[in-house]
């Protein structure tokens, strides 16, 4: 019975493979894990590569909320007389205008429009405060999933105002920088550089902003 046990028992031999094996397991694993980085890596450079390429193609486009087409007059010198007449902007001048979604209340329509030179579109968003309580609203254009992270930001930069109100925060496109640092979202991450955001975040303004990056998430994303 005793040397029956034995037999049943592994030999060194045995213990030497299964180690071998294990071993060889752990690398292909490893390496597998080095392999799918890599991939997500390359993913998101070519994600910012067409996002790059996007923010180019629209970046001579504003976007008109509220504006009702007339069937007299095109749409392009229309959206041309909005700028002159009511953000009182001189010499604008729009290469194409097209008119994107359903119409909005009394008709209103989304218009997309495109100017022959971009550098006027500062001078524009300087003058949209005239548009409050008017029914009217001028936007950048953006893919939804750039204006869902610039919703997420405005939620996160009020939120910074509520606790730390002296905090220098400023909202450039997609980017938020907060005391000379700049942040950006990856996926669902905040992040600086390489670097986590919301540790960073928190350290650099001493409140614990964990729940509240957390709380953004679920900000309703616009469609245009």
């Amino acid at each position: 019975e005793f040397l029956g046990r034995l037999k049943g028992l592994a030999r060194r031999d045995d213990v030497t493979a299964l180690q071998t094996s294990i071993e060889s397991l752990r690398t292909e694993n490893t390496a597998l894990k080095e392999e799918v980085a890599s991939l997500k890596t390359s993913n998101l450079i070519l994600s910012e590569h067409l996002e790059a390429i996007d923010r180019r193609t629209r970046s001579r486009n504003v976007v008109v909320k509220g504006l009702v087409p007339r069937g007299d007059l095109a749409l392009e010198k229309q959206t041309e007389n909005f700028f002159t007449d009511v953000l009182n902007v001189k010499d604008v001048s729009v290469a194409r205008a097209f008119c994107v979604g359903a119409p909005q209340a009394a008709g209103g329509r989304i218009v997309v429009a495109e100017l022959d030179k971009g550098n006027i579109i500062p001078s524009l968003f300087k003058s949209a405060a005239k548009l409050k309580g008017t029914g009217y609203a001028l936007t950048r254009d953006m893919s939804a999933e750039v204006r869902g992270r610039v919703n997420r930001f405005l939620k996160l930069r009020w939120e910074i105002k509520q606790k730390v109100p002296e905090a220098p925060v400023k909202l450039d496109y997609d980017r938020l920088n907060v005391r000379d640092k700049k942040f950006h979202w990856v996926n669902d991450e905040l992040m600086c550089g390489l670097e986590n955001g919301t540790v960073v975040l928190s350290g650099l303004l001493g409140h614990d902003f964990t729940s509240i990056v957390a709380s953004t998430r679920n900000r309703p994303r616009g469609n245009i």
